[in-house]
Parts: C-alpha cells; sequence; structure tokens
C-alpha cells in the first residue's frame, strides 16, 4: 500500500533527524543562557559594583552654584558667577602652521604674547593631552570662553567665583569666602567656596551646594550605547537677610561723614526693629570691599565689632538704670535726689563729669543733665542684688544669640565674680566698669521701645532651599521682659523730656525721640579690674554714643551710634547725637515713617 509506505518512510526520517535537532536546540538553549549570563553579570557589575568598585573610565565633577545673598527687598549682595579655567590639547593639531595660526586667535582674545601662546599649543609632545593656558583660579568670563570655544583644541573646566555686586556694602555683616580644594570620593577634589566671617561663615553650610558628576565605566561599551551615570549639581540655598541696602548704604554715608566730621578713628551704627529683632542695618567703620578681601593686612577689619568687640557704654546705661529702679518702685519720676556733685561710696568718690553739683533734682533731670551722682543714690537705693538681677534680665554679660560669628559675653563685676568690689555697682549703673557688646545695648534699648519686651536680634530673615523647594521663614523670638510695659512707657516719657528739657542735637523734625547720650573714657589698661581694684582710664580718649528711638509713641526703629576717640567735639551729645538725628530723618522717610502729627490725628 502506496499510503502506508510514505508514511512509515517519513517516519524513519524523522528518527532518523531527531537527534540532530535535539543537538542544535541544546546548543541554541547554551548560547542563549550564556549570552544572559554575560548581560546579567555586567549589569549587576555595573548598577551594583562599580559605585563600590571605582572601575570607571573617568569621572567629571560638576561644581555647584553657591547660594545668593539678597537684602530684605530682594537685592543681590552676593552671588557665584562661571569662570573658565582655559586649556589646549596639542595632540589635536598636528600641522605647525595650523598651531601659528590658533596660537594667534588665542593670543589676540586673552590678551596674552603671542609666543606664550604658541609655547602652550605646540606642547611637549605627541603625548601631551592638555596644556593650561590660564593659572587656575584666574579663568575668563562666559563671554570669551564663547570666543576661544570655535577654536579647536580649546578646552575648559568650569568653577564659580564668589562676587558682591555692592562692594564694600555691609562687608563685616556679609563676610567673604575663600576658595578651597574640598576632597570627594574616590580621591577626586573640587575647587569650592568656605565661608569666613559674616553671614557666609554662619550660613555656610546652607549656602553650600552639592557637585553634580559625569561617570563613564571602561566595560560598558560591550553591553550599552551610553555606558555613563551623572547627576546634576544643587546649588546651594539663598539667604534673604533683615538689612535694608538703601538703609544701609544711609548708615555707612553718615557713619564715614561723621567720622571724618569729629576726627574719629573708628565707629559703628546698628539700627534695630524693636518689634521683631530685625537688624535693619548694622555698619562698621573703617570697611573694607568685599571683592578684594585679600588685600587687606589689617585683619582686625574683617570683624564685627558691633558683636565681637566689648566697650564700656558710659551713660546711656543710665537709662537701664533708671528702669531698674522704676520697676522696682525705688523711685518715681518725681521722686527727688539731692545732687551735691560728688558722693563717697564705700572708699570711693563719684563726681558728675561736670564736676558741678546740681542741688534738689527729680529723675527726669538726672537723665537730661546725665547726673553720676544721681544714678549712683539710685543704684544704692535699689541694693546691689536688685541691681544687678536687672543688669543681667537686660542681658548683660551674656550672648544674645544672634545669627553671626564671633559673639561675645562682655562681662560686669557682679557679686560672686573675680572683678567685683562693693562700691562696683555704683560705678556699673552709670556704665562704666561693664563691658558690653554694642548688639547688647542696642537690644537692650529695644527692650524700653517695646513695651518691655526684649527681642532676639537677627539678620536673616528666611532661606530658600531649591532641591527640595522649601522656605525657612526666621520668625520673632522673645528673650526677656526685663521691665513691665509700665515701667517701659513711663521710662520712655522721661526721655522724651530728657531730650527736650537739654535741647538735645538728636531730635528729629516732626517726630519725639527718646533717648541717651553716653560719653565714656576709653580704659588705659587692658585689664579692667586690677587686683588692686583700680580702674585706670584714658584722660582724652573717649568713646561717644547715642542710644534712641522714635517716633517715642510708636517706635519704629532703635538706633545706636558709637564713635571712637573723636577729636573735635567733648561730649557725645555734640557727637553722635546729630549723627544720630541725621541717621534718624533719612531712614523716617525711607520706611515712610508717619510723623507724629499724623498719628495725633490717627487718634
Amino acid at each position: 500500500m502506496i499510503g502506508s509506505r510514505v508514511w512509515d518512510t517519513d517516519n524513519t526520517m524523522m528518527e532518523e533527524r531527531a537527534p540532530h535537532l535535539q543537538k542544535r536546540i541544546l546548543f541554541i538553549v547554551a548560547v542563549l543562557f550564556a549570552l544572559t549570563t554575560v548581560v546579567m553579570y555586567n549589569l549587576v557589575r555595573w548598577q551594583l559594583i562599580a559605585p563600590q568598585s571605582g572601575d570607571l573610565a573617568g569621572t567629571e565633577w560638576v561644581p555647584a552654584a553657591r547660594g545668593s545673598i539678597f537684602d530684605s527687598t530682594g537685592h543681590l549682595l552676593a552671588t557665584d558667577i562661571p569662570e573658565y579655567d582655559v586649556k589646549f590639547s596639542p595632540n589635536v593639531v598636528t600641522d605647525d602652521i595650523e598651531r601659528q595660526a590658533i596660537a594667534e586667535q588665542i593670543a589676540s582674545i586673552l590678551r596674552i604674547p603671542r609666543a606664550r601662546a604658541l609655547q602652550m599649543v605646540r606642547g611637549d609632545g605627541p603625548d601631551d593631552h592638555y596644556e593650561p593656558i590660564t593659572n587656575p583660579g584666574e579663568g575668563v568670563s562666559q563671554d570669551i570662553k564663547q570666543a576661544l570655544a570655535t577654536i579647536d583644541g580649546v578646552g575648559f573646566d568650569m568653577y564659580y567665583e564668589r562676587v558682591y555686586p555692592e562692594g564694600s556694602l555691609a562687608a563685616q555683616t556679609l563676610g567673604f569666602t575663600m576658595n578651597t580644594d574640598k576632597a570627594l570620593d574616590n580621591g577626586y577634589t573640587i575647587r569650592t567656596h568656605t565661608g569666613k566671617y559674616g553671614i557666609e561663615a554662619a550660613y555656610d553650610k546652607l549656602l553650600e551646594g552639592f557637585p553634580g558628576y559625569h561617570s563613564r565605566f571602561s566595560y560598558l561599551p560591550e553591553i550599552v550605547a551610553d555606558p555613563t551615570q551623572s547627576a546634576e549639581p544643587i546649588p546651594g540655598a539663598d539667604v534673604y537677610l533683615t538689612i535694608n541696602r538703601t538703609a544701609q548704604k544711609i548708615v555707612e554715608d553718615e557713619l564715614a561723614q561723621a567720622i571724618e566730621r569729629y576726627g574719629a578713628e573708628s565707629g559703628r551704627v546698628l539700627v534695630l526693629n524693636p518689634r521683631t529683632g530685625e537688624i535693619v542695618a548694622l555698619a562698621d567703620y573703617p570697611t573694607f570691599d568685599l571683592n578684594a578681601y585679600a588685600n587687606i593686612t589689617d585683619y582686625a577689619l574683617y570683624n564685627n565689632d558691633a558683636v565681637s568687640a566689648i566697650y564700656e557704654p558710659g551713660s546711656v546705661f543710665k537709662a537701664f538704670t533708671m528702669a531698674s529702679a522704676l520697676d522696682v518702685h525705688a523711685v518715681g519720676p518725681a521722686s527727688t535726689v539731692n545732687d551735691t556733685g560728688v558722693i563717697r561710696i564705700g572708699n570711693r568718690d563719684i563726681y558728675n563729669a561736670d564736676r558741678q553739683s546740681h542741688g534738689v533734682v527729680d529723675m527726669t533731670t538726672v537723665l537730661a543733665k546725665s547726673l553720676n551722682v544721681g544714678t549712683a543714690v539710685i543704684a544704692e537705693q535699689m541694693g546691689q542684688e536688685t541691681f544687678y538681677r536687672y543688669v543681667d534680665a537686660f542681658g548683660f554679660g551674656k550672648k544674645t544669640g544672634v545669627d553671626l560669628p564671633g559673639e561675645v559675653t562682655g562681662d560686669f563685676p557682679a557679686p560672686g565674680t573675680p572683678y567685683w568690689f562693693k562700691e562696683a555697682h555704683a560705678f556699673v549703673s552709670f556704665g562704666q566698669g561693664i563691658a558690653a557688646t554694642p548688639l547688647q545695648v542696642v537690644t537692650a534699648f529695644g527692650a524700653i521701645a517695646n513695651h518691655g519686651m526684649m527681642m532676639k536680634p537677627h539678620v536673616v530673615a528666611k532661606v530658600v532651599q531649591h532641591h527640595p523647594e522649601r522656605v525657612i521663614e526666621m520668625p520673632a523670638q522673645v528673650l526677656n521682659r526685663p521691665i513691665s510695659a509700665d515701667t517701659a512707657d513711663i521710662l520712655t516719657q522721661m526721655l522724651v523730656n530728657a531730650i527736650e528739657q537739654s535741647n538735645s542735637e538728636a531730635q528729629i523734625d516732626g517726630y519725639k525721640v527718646a533717648g541717651k547720650t553716653g560719653t565714656s573714657q576709653m580704659v588705659s589698661q587692658q585689664a579692667i579690674h586690677n587686683p588692686n581694684r583700680e580702674i585706670k582710664y584714658s584722660q582724652n580718649e573717649t568713646i561717644h554714643s547715642f542710644a534712641g528711638f522714635f517716633p517715642a509713641d510708636d517706635p519704629q526703629l532703635v538706633i545706636l551710634v558709637i564713635l571712637d576717640k573723636p577729636t573735635f567735639g567733648e561730649w557725645g551729645s555734640h557727637t553722635a547725637a546729630p549723627t544720630f538725628s541725621r541717621i534718624g530723618a533719612q531712614l523716617a522717610r525711607i520706611f515712610d515713617i508717619p510723623p507724629d502729627s499724623t498719628l495725633l490725628a490717627q487718634r
């Protein structure tokens, strides 16, 4: 049967081919398994092993921009700009005529000698992969980089340069950065900035960004088209200050003019919002250009003396003594004292600065005439323990906690301290023998302006982070309430009356001013209190100051002016007080502070 023969024949052929097919299938399966194993091994090696093993063909680190610093209105005060170190690959161009033409172009764009450019373009031989054309950190701008980018063989290493658009504005508050080489993983380093002094140092970790990278693995071309791993750089956070650029410029200009006008050696001005503790302006003179900080030979200029230097506040401190006495009802505004021009406390005689006796005077007159004798009597009436308790409550002898580096505590000779002597409180009552920072004084004066509530001073309003997006607000914080609201209000009116009674040059047209002058002798030896309990002062070197706020009925700003060693004008009332007035009048305009007549009409 033909059909059955065919079937039998086919069946026989299938039986004969079966072993060959099985071998082919097994071979294909084995090959596929081997390929799969290789692929999986390399993928696992790429994803898990490579990052730890460092088996790289190369890594290019990408620097991150440092965060910018802005004033309270968003005006730029510090920022990073990209710059580029220029290099050339000599092995890219071998023709000498072409090299000469390239050297001509490079020399023309960079304005360097042609011979120098040609030497770099020719290099040291075929193995010379690149020659630096610019010195590290002395790179070129974006515009010059674009002009050079069209030339064969030219390459670039990008980095960021820190710049300060306003030059010396708020120099000691901002601080500056220094270029440093930061160590990264696998032994790599990258050029970055480290904050030195001021905000740059205090907020260094937040301002600092995180570098990105592009890594290429040597074995990955076997399996993938683009064997790289990368991460984009993350810029640092931006910092917004409480400092107002316009106010800062006014304060700095007026301070510089006062230094010249009164022949002073140095000085500083602080402007504080008493309700929030925000520092609106902070000026220190002499100052320096932040873009040229390396040119400064006197490194003390870098310090912010408002927080890191101490001085004796002198008669400005009488406001705090009066506040304390009023608060414990040791005196009232109408209380009187018989001022004989001198008072003996313990074994020491205390004189008025004018060496005059003024007879029976009330408490406002004690402030208006700045009577040492009257103030010492008040301190005696309170007693040492009570008096020093209020000195402490006003924040003296401890840090304010301001967000600036280098703050010092100052000190005062309280009972139980090595510097105490039994008459010390009488001297401290009129600001002698106590070491304070300007920031402590303006912060304490802010408590009087803010109805007895003392706010923590700060210079940063908010921090804006970018990855992830987050805004960190810096809220107002209460430090303490050294005196009651009633005491603060009573003292404010007394200070206003004292200013008017003395016809003070601190007055501002249209506004009632509450304030106090100070003229303190400079200590002539470093140890204020020597073992013999003597305090030695210079006979001809003084510090003039004025602390005050306005409008007295609705305080908006507290201003402290300090002038060191003025040679024209005997008292702070003749130098610091008119400087306060000039500054206050201008700040009233830029902040649109309503005059007293407007406030009265609104009531």
